[in-house]
């Protein structure tokens, strides 16, 4: 599935266009468990999982990487849980 997308929809400050990710995770079975758990609403989730992707990667892990072994996105002191594909074992 395409979605035409244009250079205003990226967040240059967050590197991430969120409005994509956000679907994307809404797409995930564990997200609104998640965001019903742990977080104060679902745009606390969101900056969350953006804070933590980007911490990883300018840390030095790659994007494929995350992808590939799913992310632990969490509060400092409350873990919430993991994303992965439907094709991780």
């Amino acid at each position: 599935m395409y979605n035409q997308r244009t250079p205003k929809d990226f967040n240059i400050q967050k590197l991430v266009d969120s409005d994509m990710l956000l679907q994307f995770l809404r797409e995930q079975p564990m997200w609104q468990k998640l965001i019903t758990q742990s977080f104060a609403d679902e745009q606390d989730a969101l900056n969350i999982v953006i804070e933590t992707i980007n911490t990883k990667i300018n840390r030095g892990e790659s994007l494929l990487s995350l992808l590939k072994n799913g992310l632990h996105a969490a509060r400092p002191t409350h873990p919430v849980g993991s994303f992965q594909t439907e094709d991780d074992p």
